[in-house]
């Protein structure tokens, strides 16, 4: 059974909070998603997730991360008995000061991955659920630690820090708590209402902040634009539609919240290098080739 210590801030709808377990894998029927950054550790085998409309693998013996709040589900298995899952809210992670990028990949729906398996193994993975387990705030305050470290190696690692380079996090102010959970409510607002009309004072107004330093804040903190992860969203929606649904490419792009087939194909051609429809071939093929 899953080991939950909800986050304060946080509402069971829209967050796991601080938790973990271990089980087995299961095919899914569809994506699911939820406001935190989702560790996951597979003893043996692989485990392949649809994530945002793209296809990635969790290999064997590494730490995998990804920022859940992009729709994920697990589409094929490969000699997995069973796999652990962590769970960190969204507003512990942003106050750490991880590398830009590293950020900015995680909020753009990729997988990261760890180079090896120094990051985290079984044994530590066990360690850490018996200590959630536990009713002691110390215990659990000690796993977040470790957890955030894991976080911290893997954003240090040779290729990681060279992928992540480009902002000096040496010069990057730490947000406040509070700063933080502003920057959390403000990708809320975004997750739940990016497929319909959104204007910057919709997406700030829960902070009560000034608009302007809203935005200067999530810019600084996140490393792109509010507009641009308004964008990015939609477009994970448009991938998985055109990924797992026979709809109309017109009825895709209405649905992510593009408002017009212009704004659709040229923020689809930037992101992915083609149009919808060879994207949607090219996705349906590989996983025909996937499904048991």
């Amino acid at each position: 059974m899953p080991v939950a210590c909800p986050a304060s801030h946080a509402t069971a709808r829209n967050s796991l909070g601080f938790a973990g377990a271990r089980r087995p894998p299961h095919l899914a029927i569809r994506g699911h998603q939820h406001q935190d950054i989702e560790l996951n550790f597979i003893p043996d085998g692989t485990m392949t997730y649809l994530l945002g409309g793209q296809l990635v693998t969790v290999p064997a013996a590494r730490l995998a991360v990804l920022w859940a709040e992009t729709p994920h589900q697990v589409v094929a298995l490969s000699g997995t008995a069973d796999f652990f899952w962590f769970t960190l809210p969204f507003a512990w992670v942003i106050q750490l000061g991880l590398p830009p990028g590293m950020i900015d990949r995680l909020l753009s729906g990729h997988l990261l991955v760890a180079q090896d398996g120094n990051a985290a193994d079984e044994r530590q993975c066990v360690r850490w659920l018996d200590a959630l387990r536990e009713t002691g705030d110390a215990i659990r305050q000690a796993v977040r630690l470790e957890l955030e470290a894991a976080l911290w190696r893997m954003s240090l690692a040779p290729s990681a820090s060279a992928a992540y380079a480009g902002n000096d996090t040496n010069n990057r102010r730490l947000p406040a708590s509070h700063l933080a959970l502003h920057i959390q409510r403000m990708a809320g607002v975004i997750a739940t209402g990016y497929t319909g009309e959104l204007s910057i004072s919709d997406i700030v107004r829960p902070t009560g902040l000034n608009e302007n330093y809203a935005m200067t804040l999530f810019r600084q903190i996140c490393g792109m634009t509010l507009r641009d992860y308004v964008t990015r969203h939609r477009l994970s929606h448009a991938r998985r539609m055109l990924a797992t649904t026979s709809e109309k490419v017109i009825t895709i792009a209405m649905e992510s919240g593009f408002g017009s087939m212009s704004r659709f194909y040229e923020a689809f051609k930037k992101a992915e290098g083609c149009s919808p429809e060879h994207f949607r071939k090219r996705q349906s093929a590989t996983l025909s080739g996937m499904m048991p």
